[in-house]
């Protein structure tokens, strides 16, 4: 901080310690501070945004993510976590268009799998497991991918299945 007070990078870093020391309030201000320092990178705004999804804020990461998102529309990554505030802050539908959005960018196994389910949730169990399948293609060693992959299978009814994926 000394070398280079106006680096944003530094105090994303500070901020990322202080919340791993258990020092929120100095976590927030770091993160705040990076947002001043570089108001146009959207990436100074998705820590910050982040920093209150950890903490339950979700009005407040959903209006930063949104901040992200004009200064860089096709950040599939900003997506997913948009649709990640949505879902935990109860609006699925927001949530799903969210992360519609983002596979339709990038496809990555944290879209596909937050958006299947998403879809499991509304019990809407046919399109919610294939999109879960092509998660646990992406990353066959996650084991909660797999988890989520028999429970969707367990939604349809697929017995055999569901035990298959809950025993990998």
């Amino acid at each position: 901080m000394a070398l280079d007070p106006a680096s944003a990078a530094t105090h994303i870093e500070m901020g990322t310690a202080y919340e791993a020391m258990g020092r929120p309030d100095d976590a927030e201000k770091s993160y705040l501070k990076a947002t001043e320092l570089h108001p146009s990178d959207w990436s100074s705004l998705n820590y910050l945004a982040l920093f209150y999804y950890r903490r339950g804020r979700y009005p407040e990461a959903e209006a930063l993510f949104h901040r992200g998102l004009e200064l860089a529309p096709d950040n599939n990554s900003l997506y997913t976590n948009l649709g990640a505030a949505y879902w935990l802050g109860g609006q699925l539908e927001e949530a799903a268009r969210s992360f519609e959005k983002s596979l339709a960018l990038r496809p990555s196994a944290s879209a596909y799998s937050n958006l299947g389910t998403v879809y499991y949730f509304q019990g809407r169990c046919r399109e919610a497991a294939p999109l879960v399948e092509k998660a646990v293609e992406l990353q066959p060693k996650s084991n909660d991918l797999w988890a989520n992959l028999a429970d969707a299978y367990s939604c349809l009814g697929a017995a055999d299945k569901a035990a298959n994926a809950y025993g990998k």
